[in-house]
């Protein structure tokens, strides 16, 4: 009898029928068993805790088996669930023919088990179920399920005393069909290998465990506070499809942690500990006992592993990556998580304000340019209208995809990413990549693509199919009703967009001493960014302070430099009390403003010289007398405050002050002026 036909058999339903485990809550709960449960024809399932074997003839085979069964640990109810357990006692013939399939972590499903009250102290429940030669015992039924199976997403092994009778008559000596000799090898295999794995929905706080999973996400390396290296890879298996893990791994340095290449790779972890973080399970990877392997996700590729900590790799392990690679193809895995807005989304529906997430394949990537940047270019099918034109990135610069490989349809879109990423990043034409936080960026004419963060992913990732599976529908449509299709967009687009500035408006700002390219806010302030260093800025303004436009002027004392000293007499007079000048001190400016664009905001500081030019050769004065200056400031920050309003910037950096290591670089404006 084959392990499909031994659950046909049982008629235990769905609960048998592998992984993910749906039908174990829909049983009897380990605490609502009760005595009229063994007539009540409903199955439970739960999971072994514990076994003893009990021989008190001395006999080879044991007089009996006791099992302690607890509820089913379940992440997606962290801290929710209520933990009970009770004991299953198997006697002949259940015991021998049970024992070599038990081990702990197991999941038994049980029907029609007999019910008594409770006569042992390895349980608190008020019954103990008990399985023997009995009449009471004809009908029971058994599914062993191993973590292993679960993985695999392989049936249970069933056993009833019809199975075990047939396993023990010699007509069926050879117990092949019966799935019992299989389970035992499979046991014998397992010792050997030394390691069972645990499903992801298994996780219990304070446990020590092993996974083989799916990485979904994966951070660089960063320092922890004490010095140490580490990152954080989400993964998931085919039991928690909906409610990813993270796993911190900890090393000395960043060689001797996991070095990921793609999402949709697979992580074996050794001995790493369950704990418990804002009401969800959390993985730590430990330094002193946890091993990793990864291994490439994609079908057809090398299974050996291509990080490692250990050499320790099994057929066992081989086996589960062959699982996990069958099924990838079709897990509809989330790349971006459930708590954060974003949606995927196509470079077609890409606009100048707001991030999207977008799966895309890479059809080329430039070398360093000389502005500095690097760009790929990317293609997902669609095709992108925008306000002027694509950039144009010459074929010299990049290395590209054969010609025979690329797509004649659809749009190839630049998009520009860190040049320090790129050199973090293994990505190659070809590949297929989601891009974070993208957002379209412009300058002049040109038209192109700011990416925050980049992932390279298992080319066969449902994900990539969708975008390959829509792109040739788009294809087969009749050109009539794409034509159609494409109006209704655009009359869609037009709506829904939010007032913006026109690329074609004039800028309210200008800039005298230009940079050849124009630099994101976010690109700023990331932390590879030069410092001290030189930014053209297309941006906004957002506000300013002093909000009080009278206190832009402050008195400075030009001999000994002070500005907080500076005192007023009766007569009006300014005096420095630090050096006791009176002749040496003039106003200087001194404000800031907040710049933004699509891709964050920034406050830059305005002073002494650079604010004069910004206002265009208005003189520092005391503009709380001066009335005929603070009107034409007044005039001019009205004028840049408009909705409509944008315009160039130069903004230099400067280290933060010594002493405040901990502070963000300071930016000042530069070579910048109104232009009204």
């Amino acid at each position: 009898m084959s392990e499909s036909a031994d659950v046909k058999h049982a008629g235990l339903g769905p609960a048998l029928s592998g992984y993910p485990y749906d039908a174990k809550h829909l049983g009897v709960e380990c605490a609502a068993i009760d005595l009229a449960f063994a007539k009540s024809g409903q199955p439970t399932s739960l999971i072994v805790e514990r076994l003893e074997i009990e021989n008190t003839k001395g006999e080879s085979e044991p007089e009996s088996v006791n099992v302690v069964l607890g509820t089913i640990p379940d992440s997606k109810q962290w801290g929710q669930q209520s933990s009970s357990n009770i004991l299953l006692r198997l006697k002949q013939p259940w015991a021998s023919h049970v024992k070599d399939l038990l081990d702990k972590g197991h999941i038994l499903t049980l029907k029609n088990c007999r019910v008594l009250t409770r006569n042992n102290n390895l349980s608190v429940h008020p019954y103990e179920l008990q399985l023997d030669d009995g009449p009471e015992s004809k009908q029971a039924h058994i599914s062993v399920m191993s973590p292993r199976n679960r993985l695999l997403d392989k049936p249970g092994i069933e056993i009833s005393l019809t199975t075990i009778r047939s396993a023990s008559s010699k007509r069926n000596n050879k117990r092949a069909e019966t799935g019992i000799t299989a389970a035992r090898a499979l046991k014998k295999q397992k010792v050997c290998s030394g390691y069972i794995y645990t499903p992801l929905c298994e996780l219990r706080a304070g446990i020590e465990c092993n996974i083989m999973a799916v990485v979904v996400n994966f951070t660089f390396p960063k320092k922890s506070r004490r010095g140490d290296s580490y990152i954080v890879v989400t993964v998931v298996d085919r039991t928690n499809i909906d409610a990813a893990v993270q796993v911190n791994i900890f090393g000395p340095t960043d060689d001797t942690l996991p070095k990921i290449r793609r999402l949709g790779d697979l992580i074996r972890l050794h001995r790493i500990k369950v704990d418990s973080y804002q009401g969800r399970p959390s993985l730590v990877y430990q330094k002193t006992k946890s091993s990793f392997i990864c291994i490439d996700g994609r079908p057809g590729q090398n299974t050996e592993p291509y990080s490692y900590s250990t050499p320790h790799y099994t057929e066992v392990d081989k086996e589960i990556v062959a699982s996990l690679r069958e099924w990838l193809p079709e897990a509809p895995i989330k790349l971006i998580p459930p708590d954060l807005p974003q949606e995927l989304t196509s470079i077609r529906n890409l606009k100048r304000q707001g991030k999207v997430e977008t799966v895309c394949r890479v059809i080329g990537i430039t070398k360093l340019l000389s502005s500095g940047r690097r760009y790929i270019v990317v293609w997902d099918g669609t095709d992108i209208e925008t306000e002027g034109h694509l950039i144009e990135l010459s074929k010299e610069d990049c290395e590209m995809l054969n010609e025979d490989e690329c797509p004649e349809n659809g749009a190839y879109f630049g998009v520009q990413i860190d040049p320090a990423l790129l050199q973090v990043v293994s990505v190659s034409p070809g590949d297929w990549v989601h891009l974070r936080n993208l957002i379209l960026m412009q300058e002049e004419e040109d038209n192109f693509g700011y990416a925050e963060d980049l992932r390279v992913l298992c080319s066969n990732m449902k994900v990539c199919g969708e975008v390959m599976r829509e792109y040739v529908e788009r294809e087969d449509k009749d050109s009539a009703n794409s034509e159609k299709e494409s109006s209704s967009h655009e009359q869609k687009e037009t709506k829904e967009k939010p007032s913006s500035p026109s690329a074609n408006s004039k800028p309210t700002t200008r800039v005298t001493n230009t940079v050849r390219y124009m630099t994101p806010i976010h690109s700023l302030k990331s932390k590879y960014a030069p410092c001290p260093g030189k930014f053209q800025l297309r941006a906004k303004v957002l506000s300013y302070f002093p909000k009080d436009i009278t206190r832009w002027c402050r008195p400075v004392c030009e001999r000994c430099g002070s500005g907080e000293s500076i005192k007023q007499n009766a007569n009006k007079q300014l005096t420095c009390s630090e050096c006791k000048s009176k002749k040496k001190i003039t106003y200087h400016y001194y404000f800031t403003i907040t710049l933004l664009d699509a891709t964050g905001r920034q406050e830059v500081i305005v002073s002494r010289e650079n604010a004069t030019n910004f206002l265009q050769g208005i003189p520092a004065c005391n503009l709380k007398e001066n009335e005929a200056s603070l009107k034409l400031i007044r005039k001019k920050i009205e004028f840049i405050l408009k909705p409509e309003s944008w315009g160039h910037f130069l903004v230099r950096s400067y280290p933060p002050s010594e002493g405040n290591e901990e502070d963000s670089n300071i930016f000042m404006l530069s070579d910048t002026f109104i232009d009204d």
